[in-house]
């Protein structure tokens, strides 16, 4: 887990912010533990369950995309080489 925070604010934390949520008030209307939206707010998780990205932006109110790091599509390798199943 990284120590140092990015200057930036995450998206979910800026749509936080923006709808007057605390932390532990998003979590638990989000289904999380406030732990778990900590880690995303401070960019622990690299890989976070789209489950819980689904379940914040239902809360905020916002689309999927509006949650969603662009860090966090790095790692899908959608080259699947030449297979479709």
């Amino acid at each position: 887990m990284s120590t140092e925070r990015s200057p930036a604010l995450t998206r979910v934390e800026q749509r936080r912010r923006q709808a007057g949520l605390s932390q532990e008030d998003l979590a638990a209307k989000a289904r999380i533990s406030v732990r778990t939206l900590q880690r995303l707010e401070h960019r622990d998780l690299t890989n976070p369950p789209i489950r819980y990205l689904a379940n914040l932006a239902i809360v905020l109110e916002c689309e999927l995309e509006d949650v969603i790091e662009p860090a966090w599509r790095e790692w899908a390798d959608l080259d699947w080489g030449g297979r479709h199943s």
